[in-house]
């Protein structure tokens, strides 16, 4: 019986940070961030841009998360932005992307150096489709 939370510490049956942000990632790699096709979340947000742009902004959206993926200098703020992402979406499940990035603390935003406007509503929806699947 356990009767601090402390002791669980004992029984091993606990994750480190590092296991969670392993888990994440590999939640984010095994759905394939560079895999054809759009998010379905992001789908209106691809409508809106002119057909003859879609591919190549969702090519450049890809390359950022990439980037910001595996940046070890901007790590720090990839860890608060996603989580803050998360946090968001579990709040406001209904809620489109753009809701969602006019919600995110822009001082997060600034600590992602590889993220433009756009690729962070990608990243938005590659997460919010995540948490559906």
């Amino acid at each position: 019986m356990i009767d601090h939370i402390d002791e669980v510490l004992s029984y091993g049956r606990h994750l480190t940070t590092s296991e969670i942000r392993l888990l994440v990632l590999q939640r984010i790699i095994n759905s394939n961030p560079l895999e054809k096709g759009v998010p379905t979340s992001f789908i209106e947000i691809y409508l809106k841009t002119p057909e003859e742009q879609r591919q190549s902004m969702i090519e450049q959206c890809q390359r950022s998360l990439c980037m910001a993926l595996f940046n070890n200098s901007a790590a720090q703020g990839f860890w608060k932005l996603f989580e803050e992402i998360c946090t968001l979406l579990t709040e406001h499940p209904n809620e489109g992307i753009d809701f969602i990035y006019r919600e995110i603390d822009s001082l997060l935003i600034d600590e992602c150096p590889n993220f433009d406007a756009l690729s962070i509503k990608y990243f938005i929806a590659k997460i919010k489709d995540g948490l559906i699947l």
